[in-house]
């Protein structure tokens, strides 16, 4: 994960516990699961630049 947002292992690491701390992500075997989306949303600032767009056109997700 680090090297596709150039951080370190150890910064990533890092960060991934301090917001396991805050009860908004649980790690388990190699997996990340969100568990506050709504406030991982609202604590990073996050605009949905995509939420406009008309996206009909392509094909069902398997």
């Amino acid at each position: 994960m680090g090297d596709a947002i150039g951080l370190t292992a150890v910064h990533v690491n890092r960060m991934l516990r301090l917001l396991e701390d805050e009860g908004l992500i649980k790690r388990e075997g190699g997996r990340v699961f969100l568990l506050d989306e709504e406030r991982l949303v609202q604590e990073s600032g996050y605009i949905d630049r995509f939420a406009g767009l008309d996206l009909s056109w392509l094909p069902p997700a398997r």
